[in-house]
């Protein structure tokens, strides 16, 4: 696999962006002298472990977003293999979709919309040339 265009992959390291976003904006949350909490401490200490994972979640896939984004743009390009563009002389490879679905038994002229469209598809494959 190659890439159209590759110095965009000097992108990457921009991945790590939330990460380094997150460890510098943490804040220590503040402590107040009140009146005994250990109830709160109690749920505070027990939803912790969960919050902290939804959290480096959410980061991993604002990671995983940016890494994606960045060789997307980088526009990577398949080479085939063992075909005949990889043997010097160009091919084509061609695919016709044609839609089955209930509309396309609708008859026109005699004919079904697909039986037309399938003559279509035939009278555009027998126009390419070899």
């Amino acid at each position: 696999m190659s890439f159209a265009n590759p110095l965009l992959l000097w992108a990457l390291p921009l991945a790590a962006a939330p990460i380094l976003l997150h460890l510098l904006s943490r804040r220590r949350a503040r402590q107040v002298l009140f009146s005994d909490l250990a109830f709160l401490r109690m749920v505070h200490a027990r939803a912790l472990p969960r919050a902290r994972l939804r959290e480096w979640l959410l980061i991993a896939a604002r990671c995983l977003l940016i890494f994606c984004l960045v060789l997307a743009y980088a526009g990577p390009v398949l080479e085939a293999r063992g075909s005949a563009a990889a043997q010097g002389s160009e091919g084509l490879d061609l695919l016709l979709w044609l839609d089955c679905s209930y509309s396309m038994g609708y008859r026109e002229g005699g004919k079904t919309r697909f039986d037309l469209a399938r003559s279509g598809a035939e009278g555009l494959l027998r126009s390419l040339k070899g």
